[in-house]
Parts: C-alpha cells; sequence; structure tokens
C-alpha cells in the first residue's frame, strides 16, 4: 500500500511540474514531462489532455527535439481522453476545438461541443440544485430566490426547478 501511495505522490509533484512547465510556456519540457508520465499512467485523461495541449503550442525546434509529438499524436490522445471519460466535458471542447481549427471539420467538432454543452448543463444544474438546498437549509431565503431564480432562466425547460417551487 505504501508503495501506491508514493506512486501517487510522485505523479502528482511531476504532473505539477508539467503544468507549471505548461503555464510558464516551457513547452518542451510541459511534453517531455507529461509523455514520461503517460508512460506509467496511460489511463490519466488529465496527462492526455495536457500532452495534446502542449504539442500544439511547440515551436520548430522543440519538434525536432520531440520528433513523436505530432497533430496526429494530439488528436489520439484527446480520442482517447474522451473514450477514457466519456462524460467529460473539458475533453470533448478540447477535441471539438481539435477538429475544428486543425482538422477544419465543423460537422465533427459540432458533436464534441455538443457533448460539452449537455454534461456542462447537467453539473450546473446539479450544484445549482445543491446550493439552494444548503441555502435552505441554512435559512438564507434572498440566496435561495436569487439561485431559483436563476434555474428558472438557465434552465426553463427542466421539471427540476418546477418541483423546486412546490418543495419550498
Amino acid at each position: 500500500m505504501k508503495s501506491a501511495l508514493t506512486a501517487a505522490r510522485q505523479f502528482r509533484t511531476e504532473f505539477d511540474r508539467a503544468l507549471t512547465c505548461y503555464r510558464t510556456g516551457d513547452y518542451g519540457e510541459a511534453y517531455r514531462i507529461a509523455d514520461q508520465l503517460l508512460v506509467s499512467f496511460p489511463l490519466s485523461v488529465d496527462l492526455l489532455l495536457l500532452r495534446a495541449r502542449v504539442i500544439q503550442l511547440l515551436e520548430e525546434a522543440d519538434l525536432t527535439v520531440y520528433p513523436s509529438a505530432t497533430l496526429d499524436l494530439t488528436q489520439e490522445s484527446l480520442e482517447t481522453a474522451t473514450t477514457l471519460a466519456p462524460r467529460n466535458a473539458e475533453a470533448h471542447n478540447e477535441l471539438g476545438y481539435f477538429v475544428l481549427n486543425v482538422r477544419d471539420r465543423a460537422s465533427d467538432a459540432l458533436k464534441h461541443f455538443e457533448s460539452a454543452e449537455r454534461m456542462a448543463s447537467t453539473e450546473l444544474l446539479q450544484a445549482l440544485v445543491g446550493q439552494l438546498k444548503c441555502l435552505e437549509e441554512l435559512g438564507d431565503t434572498e440566496a435561495v430566490e436569487r439561485i431559483k431564480s436563476k434555474l428558472k432562466t438557465t434552465f426553463p425547460d427542466e421539471i427540476l426547478p418546477g418541483l423546486i417551487e412546490v418543495e419550498w
């Protein structure tokens, strides 16, 4: 058990390093770390998304150092991420933008954006209902009304906001 915990900590440390490199514009190093981590953690959706983003930002000089960093690998990484996590809106958005902007296939991209929208809407609805229940329990009637209004505006066709009115 201890070795699994150690491996998880090492993964987190290296992943955070890769993210830092990405955020600071050191894309070559971010790619190297992400690609190396994917050898041990090939099912990490976060790593796959990071590698795909980084590849698209690599400079020509980096591409000579990392010849495997191709647009085909980017697409493969994004497709794998959406396969591993089909309900991950971020993965669908990333693949949608890649297919739209790099592959120039708007009709294929649209499917991914529609999937992302459905997932994001579901998550938003759940978050708002959760907030509503907490605020009701806390007795914050002003905030309850604000969330109810947001639910009605954002999800006018949903049955749930109507049920919430009956509940309270």
